[in-house]
């Protein structure tokens, strides 16, 4: 299994960091700022990884408590 590049991993602690800031800052379009996001690491990352990276991005979501069974989300 590969692993992600330096800079794909240093996106993903970003996004993690940034996720409670990003909540309070973004309240009536929390998702497209997310999504935003999201997608800019995606882009950074090669074809081959991406769904690993995606893996990362849903596990912030649920370490964040945003999960898709989350009702306040």
């Amino acid at each position: 299994m590969s692993t992600l590049s330096p800079e794909v991993e240093t996106l993903l602690d970003r996004l993690s960091a940034d996720l409670p800031q990003l909540r309070a800052d973004h309240p009536d379009d929390f998702w497209a700022q997310f999504q935003r996001r999201s997608d800019d690491v995606i882009e950074h990352t090669p074809p081959d990884l991406r769904p690993q990276a995606q893996r990362r991005i849903d596990e912030i979501l649920i370490a964040h408590q945003l999960g898709p069974a989350d009702p306040g989300a």
